[in-house]
């Protein structure tokens, strides 16, 4: 038949419409068994494309979902207020901030920007005092009040139930600050201060003037009992005093505050940890010699309190540790190894072992620990400064990592917290730029929310201070920098189920 015959024939014409798709079909299957190399590619990039778009979708999903706002800007303008010693008291926020009428001062927040307050005026006055040196300090909740302790000329120790008039000194002079230098049990904060009579002591307060009193004069006289560590574990106090470091426990009483155990070796303990019934810690001796960090274990009696581990690391910082499910977790190098790897300890030597020794870390200064829910999350960085977030359940198999962040020499991981089933993270840097993240645990449920690109205080190492953040309400509120407004505080929404993202992509990054 003729092309012109073929195109004039209406029976040709049903016949191609007909045949079309099998024709084609034909077609297709004889040229993909020639060209089946192509196929499968094709395929391959089909499915890589399909992938992408799911995980984006997920991303999509979850950021869509999470509203990042700001709260108030304290400090109108350019100029940060800095909010910081973040603590959740009562449905509110607590915190410092300073503005340019009255400089550093106490301040509450409901997460609105008409319920962010100052309370009072503690220092009169514009303060020249820089924002990274307040006259504020250890803001500890107990009970239904909140408490602090102020230098300057409001020296002391001081309460506040989040109104002006009940917001006043209790202690105005020789009250000590600093880590370790407040502790509630229950309703009562214990407290280091000293006076004339008695030199540094351990005191205790319910929030009155007439409960404000000594606990007991452990050394007898003006001399002092240089009282450090208060560290609440299951309703009873614990701290360190005089100068062998001896280790004491008391319930608030003259007759129930006793020594534990007398002069741990004459060196520095670091910081308690609470874990179910004991508590460890970390003593930093030189006997024997050379200098070294040992962990210990106490259930407050002197019996039961021992070494549990020597320490590889002599430089090992003192809060790279935690407590979960009544057992110690810790970094240490592993036998025949020179790297950092995970431990754990049930409080006895023989079960003090590596738990994940096949995973190492070369770790920054300032890693953390968070508990959340029935996990903990920590972080690990290898040589090529990667960092791995890891959720464990304090066992090999349930310690598993769920997101690599590809940063650089300057990045970290911080301020790990959990918020409506997820848990929520910053990654700073270096150049002023910080990263807000998100996790449900899994490696695609992994997501960055936001980058801020502001300067944020400095904190004594020198890096940028990360915001801290601290669920209030139904809300989760930090200090943030967005570049333009200086630090101020920000508000995080999302509802209480946020969708999974898809099952690809298990390294995520800038």
């Amino acid at each position: 038949m003729s092309d012109n015959a073929s195109l004039s024939n209406p029976f040709y014409h049903r016949l191609q419409v007909q045949s079309m798709s099998f024709l084609t079909c034909c077609v297709g299957i004889r040229w993909a068994t020639r060209n089946l190399l192509v196929v499968i590619v094709i395929l391959f990039v089909a499915v890589l494309y399909w992938a992408k778009g799911a995980w984006a979708q997920g991303v999509s999903d979850v950021a869509a979902q999470v509203q990042i706002f700001l709260v108030r800007d304290i400090f109108p303008g350019p100029v940060s207020s800095y909010p910081a010693h973040l603590v959740e008291q009562r449905g509110l926020l607590y915190f410092t901030a300073v503005e340019p009428d009255h400089g550093v001062e106490l301040w509450s927040s409901d997460g609105t920007g008409d319920g962010t307050r100052m309370v009072k005026d503690v220092q009169p006055g514009e303060s020249d005092r820089k924002p990274e040196f307040p006259d504020l300090f250890d803001l500890t909740p107990a009970g239904d009040l909140l408490y602090f302790t102020a230098t300057g000329n409001a020296i002391g120790l001081w309460r506040s139930d989040g109104t002006e008039a009940g917001t006043f000194a209790l202690k105005e002079a020789g009250v000590s600050n600093g880590p370790g230098s407040l502790a509630a049990v229950g309703n009562t904060l214990f407290f280091v201060a000293a006076d004339e009579q008695s030199g540094q002591e351990l005191w205790k307060t319910t929030g009155t003037q007439e409960t404000t009193a000594i606990v007991k004069d452990i050394v007898a006289g003006p001399d002092s009992a240089n009282v450090f560590d208060l560290t609440a574990v299951n309703g009873t106090l614990f701290f360190t005093a005089d100068s062998r470091r001896s280790l004491w426990r008391s319930d608030g009483t003259h007759d129930g505050t006793v020594q534990i155990l007398d002069g741990l070796l004459q060196s520095a303990i670091t910081p308690l940890t609470s874990s179910g019934s004991l508590f460890f810690f970390q003593l930093y001796t030189m006997n024997p010699p050379p200098a070294h960090y040992e962990v210990w274990r106490s259930d407050g009696t002197g019996a039961g309190t021992f070494a549990l581990h020597n320490l590889d690391d002599q430089y090992l910082a003192a809060h790279q540790v935690t407590g979960f499910n009544g057992q110690l977790y810790f970094f240490d190098k592993a036998p025949g190894r020179t790297e950092l790897v995970l431990w754990k300890s049930d409080g006895t030597p023989a079960g003090t072992t590596p738990l994940n020794p096949d995973n190492p870390t070369a770790l920054p200064a300032g890693v953390e620990f968070t508990v959340a829910g029935n996990h903990f999350y920590y972080y690990t960085r290898n040589a090529n400064f990667d960092i791995t977030i890891w959720r464990s359940n304090g066992s090999l198999l349930g310690t598993q990592p769920i997101a690599v962040i590809n940063g650089g020499e300057s990045i970290s991981v911080t301020q790990l917290t959990e918020y409506h089933g997820r848990v929520y993270f910053f990654t700073p840097h270096y150049d002023e730029q910080m990263d807000l993240w998100t996790t449900d645990g899994t490696v695609a449920g992994t997501t960055l929310l936001r980058t801020f690109e502001g300067e944020h205080l400095p904190d004594d190492d020198g890096l940028k201070a990360v915001p801290k953040m601290k669920v209030v309400a139904d809300l989760l509120l930090f200090a943030a920098n967005d570049g333009m407004i200086g630090t101020e505080l920000w508000g995080l929404y999302s509802p209480i189920e946020l969708p999974h993202g898809a099952l690809f992509l298990p390294i995520v990054g800038r």
